[in-house]
C-alpha cells in the first residue's frame, strides 16, 4: 500500500466539524440490557469513524476516496541464498502495509 501525503480530499476542499459527535470522535450510546437495566457506553462515531471530521462526497480524493491509502503492487527482484530452510521469512525495510487510522479506535 502507498501513503499519500495529503488528507484525502481535493485541493481547496476542507472538511467539515462531523454533524453526529460534533467532531468529538465519540458518541455515547446506552442499550438496554433487561427491565429497568441500561448500559451506557462511549464508541467511536459510526458517520466519521472516530475522525471527528467528515468530506462532502464531491470533495473526497478520487484516487484513494478519502482512505489516505491505495493499493500498490511492486516486483522484487532477490537472490536466494543456497540451503536457506523453506519457511525463511525475508523482510523488506520500509516495504510492508502502511497503516492510516486514529490510534484510540484500536481496542485493548
Amino acid at each position: 500500500m502507498l501513503t499519500l501525503k495529503r488528507k484525502g480530499c481535493k485541493e481547496g476542499a476542507d472538511s467539515e466539524v462531523c454533524p453526529n459527535c460534533d467532531g468529538h470522535k465519540y458518541v455515547m450510546k446506552i442499550i438496554q440490557m433487561g427491565p429497568g437495566m441500561m448500559a451506557q457506553s462511549r464508541e467511536p462515531c459510526d458517520l466519521c469513524n472516530g475522525q471527528g471530521n467528515t468530506l462532502k462526497e464531491e470533495d473526497k480524493c478520487q484516487t484513494c476516496k478519502a482512505e489516505k491509502i491505495v493499493q500498490d503492487k511492486k516486483e522484487f527482484e532477490i537472490k536466494l541464498d543456497p540451503g536457506v530452510p523453506d519457511n525463511h521469512v525475508y523482510t523488506f525495510a520500509g516495504e510492508g502495509n502502511q497503516v492510516v487510522f486514529n490510534l484510540s479506535l484500536i481496542k485493548l
